[in-house]
């Protein structure tokens, strides 16, 4: 229960859907999924990146993440794939060979 009960307490700490009340239930739904999302994208990168001299990591993420997703610069992340997304995908398929498959 440990794992879920960490999961409640970050994904409370600066939620969405906490707070607002709606007539359609599947938009507090859908607003409790991204703070889920936000919070397994916060474990995630904290496993991967060490954030032990952040006096508060958890707020500089949620800071950071905000904005790359104003500033677009989620759209240079690397990426092996082909991304619907990216300006450039269009030129860059019609000049690509197709991966080969092992």
């Amino acid at each position: 229960m440990q794992g879920v009960d960490r999961l409640d307490q970050i994904r409370g700490r600066f939620s969405v859907a906490d707070g607002h009340s709606f007539k359609n239930w599947y938009m507090k739904l859908g607003l409790a999924l991204v703070d889920v999302a936000r919070a397994n994208a916060f474990l995630t990168g904290k496993l991967a990146v060490n954030l032990s001299g952040a006096r508060d990591p958890h707020r500089d993420f949620i800071v950071e993440l905000i904005s790359e997703l104003f500033t677009g610069k989620w759209k240079e992340a690397p990426s092996e794939r082909f991304m619907l997304y990216s300006e450039d995908s269009v030129s860059e398929a019609a000049t690509a060979a197709p991966p080969v498959s092992a």
